[in-house]
């Protein structure tokens, strides 16, 4: 028991920590290093599966393991999970999810389906 709450304690510090880095790096623009959204949806599947275990919720996804998104991790991981838990919480049962990316000369974009809901996410690109 002392090994979760000190994991959770863990998540709540990140969580935290994440939040108030976003706040000082406000308003600047870096260049951001692709990231795996495959890595970061298992991630955040792995945890609504034990937080939503009662309900026995059976997953299926499709994310291409090569997609990568120039992108904020934190950022995406706010972005996935808060869609990832509504479906989870709101499901009968079954989350069924696909999650396409791609680019286009002036912007990146993400699709996100949940049971047959469309989310689809434009990321534009700031040239200086």
């Amino acid at each position: 028991m002392k090994s979760k709450s000190h994991t959770q304690l863990n998540q709540v510090t990140n969580l935290i920590d994440y939040q108030l880095q976003r706040a000082a790096t406000e308003g600047r623009i870096t260049l951001q290093v692709p990231i795996s959204i495959n890595t970061i949806a298992t991630k955040i599947v792995a945890s609504l599966h034990k937080v939503y275990q009662a309900k026995h919720v059976e997953y299926n996804y499709h994310i291409d393991p090569n997609l990568r998104m120039s992108a904020n991790e934190g950022d995406m991981y706010e972005l996935l999970g808060n869609l990832l838990d509504n479906a989870y919480k709101y499901c009968q049962g079954q989350v069924m999810a696909t999650i396409t990316a791609g680019r286009s000369l002036f912007c990146d974009y993400l699709t996100v389906t949940l049971n047959g809901t469309l989310f689809s996410l434009t990321l534009l690109k700031i040239f200086k």
